[in-house]
This record gives C-alpha cells, sequence and structure tokens, in this order.
C-alpha cells in the first residue's frame, strides 16, 4: 500500500513498520503534541468484502479499546477517512519480534513467556481469544535494561461475548491466521453447537515456546494438507540442552500438554499455564544476570550449568502472588547506574565489618591489659595504709 504522509489527518507517518496481509503499519507522528506511535491503516476500500473488512476493523479497535494490560500496546484511537482509510493509533513498542531470541537459555526466556500469557489470560478473562499467536507477533522491547514482551495484531481477534451478528464474519472455508501455529479446531472447524475458546492460544503459545526454545518451528510443512496432518497427530517432543538451563522436565512436560491435538487434554485454564511457568521459572537452573543479559542480546554462549535433576514436585516451594510481580519487575538485568549503586553499598557494608572487626580485636587487647595490671585484693586482711609524706 503506498500511502503519502498525510494520509491520515491529524498524522504525519515517519515510516512503514510492517506489512501484512490485509494492513500496514507506521510509525506515526500526532501533528497536535508531536507524540510518536504506531499507526495501521487498512484500505478498506480494496478488501474483498467477503472478509466483512468494515465490521472487522471495527471490532478489532473495540477489542483494543476495551482491554488494557501491560504485555499489549496501549490503545489511542481508531477511525476511517473519507476516502475510506480505517486507522487505529497504537502505541509504538520498538522491539524485536520473539524469533529473534531463539535458543535463549530458558531462564532468560521464562520470564517472556510468563509476561504473554499473562496478557492472554487478561483478554481472555474479557472474552476475547486472539487467534494469531506466533513468535512473529510477540515483540520484545528494552527499557531501563529489562526485557518485557508485548503481544501485538488483533486482526483476527474473535469476541466469544459479542453479538450474534459478530459470529458469520469468518466464512465457511475461510481461514485467517498463520496454518503452522493454528489449533486443528481453529483450522477444521468444529462440530455444530461448539465453539472455539481460549485453549486455541494456549496451543499457539505451546508451539511459539516450543520454537524460540529449540530454535526449530514445530510444523515445518508448507502443503494445507502436511500441516493438517503434523497438527493431528502432534507428539512434538521438546528437548532442552544443559546449556539451555535443560532438562526442565516440568518446563518440556507443559509444552507437551499445551500442544495436545485435543483440545480437552490441553490445560484447563490460564491460570494453570501460569502456575506452570511460575513453578518453571523457580526450578530453572541459575544464570547469572550478566549471563541472561549476553544471551537475550546474542552475545556469547551462557557458561555450561549443571545437568543435575531437578527437585521433585514436592521439594518446591510456591511463589506467592505477592511476590509474583516483584519478581517480573526484577527480571533479568539491573541497569548500569543500578548496579553501581549496588556495588558501592556492598564495598561500603565491607569497610564498615572490617572496621568494626578491629575495633572489636583492639578493645578486647585493652581489656585483657587492664586485667593484668588491676591489684588483687585480700579481703582477709587488714588493709595496709600508708600515711602521706610531709
Amino acid at each position: 500500500m503506498i500511502v503519502d504522509r498525510h494520509l491520515i489527518p491529524g498524522f504525519t507517518l515517519l515510516g512503514r513498520l510492517a506489512t501484512g496481509g490485509m494492513a500496514s503499519v507506521f510509525k506515526a507522528q500526532r501533528d497536535s503534541d508531536g507524540f510518536v506511535l504506531a499507526l495501521k491503516i487498512l484500505g478498506l476500500q480494496d478488501l474483498d468484502e467477503e472478509f466483512h473488512p468494515t465490521e472487522r476493523f471495527r471490532r478489532e479497535a473495540a477489542l483494543l479499546e476495551r482491554v488494557s494490560h501491560s504485555a499489549l500496546p496501549r490503545f489511542f484511537g481508531y477511525g476511517v477517512t473519507d476516502d475510506g482509510f480505517g486507522w487505529i493509533a497504537l502505541e509504538y513498542v520498538e522491539g524485536r519480534p520473539l524469533s529473534a531470541f531463539c535458543r535463549r537459555p530458558v531462564a532468560a526466556l521464562l520470564p517472556l513467556f510468563i509476561q504473554v500469557a499473562e496478557g492472554l489470560q487478561a483478554i481472555a478473562a474479557e472474552g476475547i481469544i486472539h487467534r494469531d499467536v506466533s513468535p512473529d507477533n510477540i515483540l520484545v522491547e528494552e527499557r531501563n535494561g529489562r526485557y518485557h514482551a508485548r503481544l501485538i495484531d488483533f486482526g483476527i481477534a474473535k469476541d466469544l461475548l459479542a453479538g450474534e451478528g459478530a459470529s458469520g464474519l469468518t466464512q465457511h472455508g475461510a481461514f485467517l491466521g498463520k496454518l503452522q501455529y493454528a489449533s486443528i479446531e481453529q483450522i477444521m472447524g468444529l462440530p455444530h453447537g461448539q465453539k472455539i475458546d481460549f485453549r486455541t492460544d494456549i496451543y499457539s503459545l505451546g508451539l511459539t515456546m516450543f520454537e524460540v526454545i529449540s530454535g526449530e518451528r514445530a510444523v515445518e510443512a508448507e502443503d494445507l494438507t502436511d500441516i493438517v496432518n503434523s497438527h493431528t497427530k502432534g507428539g512434538f517432543t521438546l528437548e532442552i540442552p544443559p546449556e539451555q538451563g535443560g532438562p526442565s522436565l516440568r518446563l518440556v512436560e507443559l509444552i507437551g500438554r499445551m500442544c495436545q491435538p485435543k483440545r480437552d487434554s490441553r490445560p484447563d485454564s490460564w491460570e494453570e499455564v501460569l502456575a506452570e511457568l511460575w513453578q518453571c521459572r523457580a526450578e530453572s537452573n541459575p544464570l547469572s544476570k550478566t549471563q541472561v543479559k549476553k544471551q537475550l542480546e546474542g552475545g556469547q554462549p551462557a557458561e555450561p550449568v549443571s545437568a543435575a535433576e531437578p527437585p521433585s514436585p514436592a521439594r518446591v516451594l510456591p511463589i506467592p502472588a505477592e511476590a509474583r510481580e516483584q519478581v517480573r519487575q526484577a527480571i533479568i538485568e539491573l541497569s548500569p547506574d543500578e548496579l553501581k549503586r549496588e556495588l558501592l553499598i556492598g564495598r561500603l557494608v565491607l569497610i564498615a565489618g572490617i572496621f568494626a572487626l578491629l575495633g572489636s580485636i583492639v578493645l578486647a587487647v585493652v581489656l585483657v591489659k587492664s586485667a593484668q595490671r588491676k591489684p588483687v585484693l585480700d579481703f582477709d586482711k587488714p588493709a595496709k595504709v600508708t600515711a602521706p609524706a610531709r
């Protein structure tokens, strides 16, 4: 889609960020205050009416306006120009796709997976399913030395609470989304009377986690028949090597359950998925914050970690809910200023301890010498008093 810089009244387009099947996303500046944001623009008049582009566009905007979460881009407004261009103004996220973080240690990836799962849990609570979860629809940005995952592209999201008028937006036999990450019920449909639900997003996130950890796509096929067969067969086996913090048996088992072809075999709720992810984080082999930082940035590989058998569930204490936010905010890396401050405080504490030890030693020596000089009084003998000389 070729556009001029002032296509959308009130905004100036600064450059194209991405182009999808039906829309393009631009970095833009709001003319009123110079605020930089992202504009998703659809040429509604150029789209096939079979897919109800105007209704779908308005529904996407309404969904984004309804949900607010730190793992989702902020929503600033939407509209349709006189020329038939629909636009949605969103927070500008300057990050890299999650696909750029493949084969990092699980200690570095688990916080990102948790953030995405929390975002999907938030939209599921509003009756929304994303239906297009994939590594390229998750952006990872760095702010103040910490990494944050953001789920984007709600173009084919489904509102389970919408009225009957929205149920016919997807025509029979039409598929929107990425086949390699879609659940079998999303591709083939369900028997009459059954509806797709949040478990399709659980499946897609499971395949996404599989790919990011292993560096290989679970469903590699390109032909539709082969893709369907791969999803139907399932049995995606994940192996996590020691240098990535493996074997991580709990995480392997969780992803295996998330990727089950039959949705009844998947976790029953996002709460269950998150509880397991937090437990995996507690059990993951430790890496230093510097190592995690290097791995997320694609630097030198981390030092090999022990492949010792992970502790049994009975020996692992669950993470308290009130501590989760503190842990999540402290994820991955201290900023340079924070690190300098922590080192300075550590040195001061060490010096103070040394001085306290030396002071204790000197005091002990003085007390011992004083005790040696003190006369011993014999109370059984009368005291001898010497008159002062005149």
